[in-house]
């Protein structure tokens, strides 16, 4: 994904001018790999899942399954409830 169809996306979510955009799992998921200073191909090795489906849950276009998003909060050390829903719970 571009960074123009970046832009576009968050845009998308907002929903009037002068909005935040909404936190989506997917925007956890890549600020937790940022956090805990692991690449998207060491948490693909980590949880044994191929690119695509790593690629599809950091672009929101899939979502993790509960066993995976749990094993994802232990190994970046952040909530579960965080990467489930982002806009309820504080990291």
């Amino acid at each position: 994904m571009g960074a123009l169809e970046l832009d576009h996306a968050i845009l998308a979510r907002m929903d009037s001018p002068g909005t935040r955009p909404r936190w989506e799992t997917a925007d956890a998921l890549r600020l937790s790999l940022r956090h805990a200073g692991i690449t998207p191909a060491d948490m693909r090795e980590h949880l044994g899942v191929s690119r695509q489906s790593m690629t599809n849950w950091l672009t929101a276009r899939g979502r993790p399954t509960q066993a995976v998003l749990r094993a994802w909060a232990a190994k970046t050390d952040v909530p579960y409830e965080w990467l489930v829903d982002p806009e309820q719970v504080s990291p």
